[in-house]
């Protein structure tokens, strides 16, 4: 569903659960992510069943372009698919990410759109972002949480010393939508909000609003002020605040 002043304009219709979404940098295509969905086809005189996770639509008319499915003899992204996000500067390049560990990079154009892929990341919410040839991952886990990874040689450039309070988990991972050397995350268990600068290595510039039974689900960096950042958590309580570096 496509809404704009709580007018409905055009409506979408899966038959699965959709965790995830996003738009190219053109705004041309528009991809989904969920749960499998799980399609019958013969290959070799034998039946097979893919597992479609994303799917890509071309988001004027809304026909579907594309489903970036699993051959029969290797899967990947074999459990559920929770963040997407296309490349900023490609408008045909989509990473993708789940529960099994694998980071993938699809080229929409083609047939089985797998252009590259990256391991170690588990990502089950909002924690995967795109910038200047640099992905940025956060982990559903308690060790080896934030990462930085370097796109031109697809590894990774460093592990941010992201603290874990009380086995505390990530929730949101962004870089600043103006300044790439800028990384804004949230978390479970009084992590409380975290942001990096990059200074030749990455090193934490602040941590602020941890406390009792405090957890930040949502959290981004404003469009056009890179100081500003709006966060939301457990208690519905939104706030505005400004960074000062």
């Amino acid at each position: 569903m496509i809404c704009f002043l709580e007018k409905e304009i055009s409506k979408i219709k899966e038959n699965y659960q959709i965790y995830g979404l996003d738009y190219n940098c053109d705004g041309t295509s528009l991809a989904l992510c969920g749960n499998n969905i799980f399609v019958p086809f013969l290959y070799y005189q034998r039946l097979y069943f893919n597992k479609i996770k994303i799917k890509v639509y071309d988001s004027e008319t809304l026909k579907q372009m594309s489903n970036l499915s699993s051959p029969p003899i290797k899967e990947k992204n074999s459990h559920h698919i929770y963040g997407l996000k296309f490349d900023q500067s490609n408008p045909f390049l989509l990473f993708s990410g789940g529960w099994d560990e694998i980071i993938y990079l699809w080229d929409i154009r083609k047939s089985n759109g797998e252009a590259n892929y990256l391991t170690g990341p588990l990502i089950s919410t909002e924690t995967l972002d795109v910038m200047e040839e640099k992905l940025l991952t956060g982990s559903w886990r308690n060790i080896n949480q934030l990462e930085v990874w370097d796109l031109r040689k697809f590894r990774k450039i460093q592990d941010l010393a992201w603290n874990s309070y009380n086995d505390s988990m990530v929730q949101v991972s962004k870089f600043n939508k103006n300044d790439s050397k800028l990384i804004l995350s949230s978390g479970t268990n009084q992590a409380g909000i975290q942001v990096f600068k990059d200074e030749g290595v990455w090193q934490k510039i602040d941590d602020f609003g941890g406390g009792d039974d405090l957890e930040y689900f949502s959290a981004d960096f404003a469009n056009l002020n890179e100081n500003e950042i709006g966060i939301g958590n457990n208690k519905g309580e939104m706030s505005l605040m400004t960074l000062f570096r």
